[in-house]
């Protein structure tokens, strides 16, 4: 993954939706959704919930 694939996984894993990822980074919506595709094509998972777990488990987020 690139460095802000991480970033995103991060926020993803945070809660945060696309819009509020991509206010975050100062980028458009479709670009966060750009990278979410790519992190679910290279990872092969599906959706926000198996992205949340992954982040969960790369320690990228706490899980209290």
């Amino acid at each position: 993954m690139t460095p802000r694939e991480t970033d995103v996984l991060q926020m993803v894993g945070e809660g945060y939706s696309s819009k509020e990822t991509a206010q975050a980074f100062g980028l458009s919506v479709r670009t966060i959704d750009g990278h979410r595709s790519n992190i679910m094509r290279k990872l092969k998972i599906r959706g926000a919930t198996d992205m949340t777990r992954l982040a969960v488990k790369l320690e990228l987020v706490s899980q209290d």
